[in-house]
């Protein structure tokens, strides 16, 4: 008796949490987004190697989205560049990362939601074996930053 009672007792905690555990409708504006791993590299004069920068991102505490970009040469440049979904765009420039989301919206249209984050990085001299030879790396020191979307333009 009390087995049963029990069973229905878990039964209806898990139906009443259940609408918390469903995905967002994806006709929805994104709302936030998290940045983990993100990297630069300079190269050191004389090194060909060119500078990059690379991270992971996911929306909305969606683990199951985990975007990868990255960017080669002139990693501070005005335009976007894409990630490996081309609907997550990104900027990097004076110490601000803005990321973008292409989104199509309820009403059917393509829809755009951007947003910054600033990045505080710790640097270390970068030497072989490292795989891109001399320069300097900079990360994250915390490994991962949240952001919000907050406008509709870049």
């Amino acid at each position: 008796m009390y087995s049963s009672s029990l069973f229905i007792l878990g039964l209806s905690a898990l139906s009443s949490a259940l609408p918390a555990l469903a995905p967002r409708d994806k006709c929805e504006a994104p709302v936030s987004f998290t940045i983990s791993g993100f990297t630069t590299f300079t190269p050191a004069e004389g090194n060909p190697k060119p500078a990059a920068v690379f991270f992971s991102i996911g929306n909305d505490g969606d683990s199951s989205s985990i975007t990868r970009c990255s960017r080669t040469g002139n990693i501070n440049a005005a335009e976007p560049a894409a990630c490996t979904n081309t609907n997550t765009i990104f900027r990097f420039k004076n110490g601000t990362l803005t990321v973008g989301d292409h989104y199509v919206s309820c009403s059917g249209t393509q829809s755009q939601a951007f947003g910054d984050v600033g990045i505080a990085t710790y640097c270390y001299p970068s030497q072989p074996p490292m795989p891109n030879g001399f320069g300097t790396q900079c990360q994250t020191p915390t490994g991962q930053l949240s952001g919000t979307f907050t406008r509709d333009t870049l």
